[in-house]
């Protein structure tokens, strides 16, 4: 299974909310046609409001109206409301003259009342027009419960409805739904739906994303729509559609499973020698695997309740000194530690021309400053002495870390390289509460976590598994390989591998 075709739902999904579309989605999916990757799509908006996408993007086929219409070429299919339902429901609704109605024609739209943001012909008898030109679909705007209510007691058993943007109702023949009309485009460019690819963000995405081979949420939608997708992108603002299709779809990753054995490895093995940072930047795998940062605590946060500006500070461990910069702490009372050598050049390079205090350290039983030195420590996810601490804190001194704990990504590892030994076996909150204790420090705060760290192809992981070496040692593609395979079988069937992150949290007071 390759995926042949691309189905974007427009507006939330491939539409920024200012309803354009940037020119760097214009042109990934420009380059799906260079790939023999067809692009269609699918949408609740009339034809006549979807023009001047299409001049932007020479879609293949379109479904509008929610399905009522179905637009191939020269091909056309058409599921309006019946005469005498469309009849029987307008009549009904001239009951209630406070609801704002609205009738899709094949060309045009008609309404009882002005709307805001939507063009339409002010119409006082909508039963005329429908009778005149044909129902493709009938809108009301719902703004009360028993609004809702009582229209549905008014539709007959040929019509459904689906609620768009929490407030609009929109009602259609039960054939004109989104997945018939993706379906019936794929027919005539016979195409399966497993080799499709569906990207929505509203209720009525949820269908044709259970039926396509995969199925792509942005992250702005519904949690309804979230729960039955294969992959979560970024959101329509940050132009999450064409992320996800030039990461995953335009690369390596559309032969994920479909290429053989040897294509595989040699990607992977590309991947392996892609393995190198500076700093703590994972953004050559984002878009390819997510790391849950909803843990019970914000590590920023807390740093901030208990730091003032007058306040020396030391970031013990500080990577490339991103997080340390974040603080906005006095310079001139901050000072960093790092000990990995391309971190070390990085952080000679950014923090010492600020005035900030660097020393280059990878000992944490002998760091190189006088003793009573700092009011706060901070650590996050490096090594720790607590006597080493206690030694460089003043009287009442804090330091906060944030640790990865022992557990952190084991099931990762038992399925590449099972039954190797924890690197930090000690590493969970009640032995390293032990630890500060004896140190002579006061816990004043504490917290454990597990989380999900999921990736979408294997490829992700390799580079993830040699950037955290320690985790994971002596891995290496053809080490591995057949595990690899296994771990990409998970992903053919489930759409993602899943690990489980530790992470535990101390604030520790010198007494």
């Amino acid at each position: 299974m390759t995926i042949k075709t691309i189905i974007v739902d427009l507006d939330r999904t491939l539409l920024h909310t200012d309803k354009t579309i940037s020119s760097y989605t214009a042109k990934i999916l420009k380059e799906c046609k260079k790939n023999a990757i067809r692009t269609m799509v699918a949408t609740a908006r009339p034809l006549r409001a979807i023009k001047q996408y299409c001049e932007l993007v020479d879609f293949d086929a379109m479904v509008v109206s929610n399905g009522a219409r179905v637009i191939c070429g020269n091909q056309r299919k058409e599921y309006g409301i019946c005469q005498e339902s469309a009849d029987r429901l307008l009549k009904a609704l001239k009951q209630y003259p406070e609801l704002k109605i609205t009738l899709e024609t094949g060309d045009c739209a008609y309404s009882n009342k002005f709307i805001d943001d939507y063009e339409t012909v002010i119409c006082d008898d909508l039963i005329a027009v429908a009778n005149a030109e044909g129902v493709l679909k009938i809108l009301v705007h719902i703004y009360k419960e028993e609004d809702l209510a009582i229209i549905k007691k008014e539709l007959t058993e040929d019509l459904y409805y689906t609620i768009a943007n929490g407030y609009l109702m929109q009602i259609m023949n039960k054939s004109a739904t989104k997945w018939n009309g993706i379906k019936a485009m794929l027919d005539i460019h016979d195409c399966s739906c497993n080799e499709a690819a569906y990207f929505g963000d509203d209720y009525d995405d949820i269908e044709p994303m259970k039926m396509c081979g995969l199925g792509i949420a942005v992250s702005n939608a519904i949690e309804e729509v979230k729960a039955v997708a294969d992959y979560i992108t970024e959101d329509n603002d940050a132009d999450g559609v064409a992320k996800f299709i030039e990461q995953r779809l335009l690369s390596f990753d559309n032969i994920r499973i479909y290429g053989d054995k040897s294509e595989l490895k040699s990607i992977w093995m590309e991947e392996e020698k892609a393995a190198h940072i500076h700093g703590w930047d994972f953004s050559h795998i984002n878009g390819r695997y997510e790391e849950s940062a909803e843990l019970p605590w914000n590590y920023k946060q807390i740093i901030k309740q208990y730091l003032n500006d007058d306040m020396n500070i030391l970031d013990y461990d500080t990577g490339g000194g991103e997080f340390l910069l974040s603080l906005i702490h006095p310079f001139d009372k901050t000072s960093a530690t790092e000990g990995y050598p391309p971190n070390v050049k990085l952080c000679k390079e950014i923090l010492l021309p600020l005035g900030i205090d660097f020393k280059e350290c990878n000992n944490p039983k002998d760091i190189p400053f006088e003793s009573e030195s700092f009011d706060m420590i901070i650590n996050r996810h490096g090594d720790f002495n607590a006597k080493e601490l206690y030694r460089l804190l003043k009287k009442g001194g804090i330091f906060i870390t944030q640790q990865v704990g022992e557990d952190n990504d084991r099931d990762l590892v038992e399925i590449v390289l099972p039954n190797t030994e924890k690197p930090f076996p000690h590493m969970n909150l009640k032995e390293q509460k032990r630890v500060f204790d004896h140190a002579g420090f006061q816990i004043i705060k504490e917290g454990e976590a597990y989380c999900p760290i999921i990736f979408y192809d294997v490829g992700a992981f390799v580079w993830f598994a040699h950037i955290v070496e320690w985790e994971f040692p002596n891995f290496s593609v053809d080490k591995c390989f057949e595990n690899l395979l296994e771990m990409q079988k998970m992903i053919e069937d489930k759409g993602r591998v899943v690990g489980t992150t530790h992470r535990y949290l101390i604030v520790a007071k010198k007494i």
